[in-house]
């Protein structure tokens, strides 16, 4: 599914960026997919939930909010299950 889908069929006017609050805990959209992936500022950067679109605790603002950046951890992370290698984390980043 797709931003597309989403605003026609649910009839929502959603955009990566966007503020949000989902259980009086204010966040940022980061992903639209069939659900919308929010950030949530009690989280970690790039900690990201799916919540239905017309969940009844998710508010819609129409601020336009920063997506935190990934540490350089999670960013080497990221990576190391991007390619889907045969080697642990640890040895991937020469650890071990």
């Amino acid at each position: 599914m797709s931003i597309e889908h989403i605003k026609s069929f649910y009839d929502l006017d959603v955009f990566i960026g966007q503020k949000v609050k989902y259980k009086n805990v204010v966040g940022v959209v980061t992903n639209i997919t069939n659900h919308i992936g929010v950030n949530l500022d009690d989280k970690k950067a790039g900690d990201c939930i799916y919540i239905h679109p017309q969940d009844e605790e998710l508010t819609y603002f129409d601020e336009i909010k920063s997506i935190r950046k990934l540490t350089r951890s999670q960013q080497n992370y990221a990576e190391y299950l991007r390619i889907e290698c045969d080697e642990t984390f640890a040895e991937w980043m020469g650890f071990a």
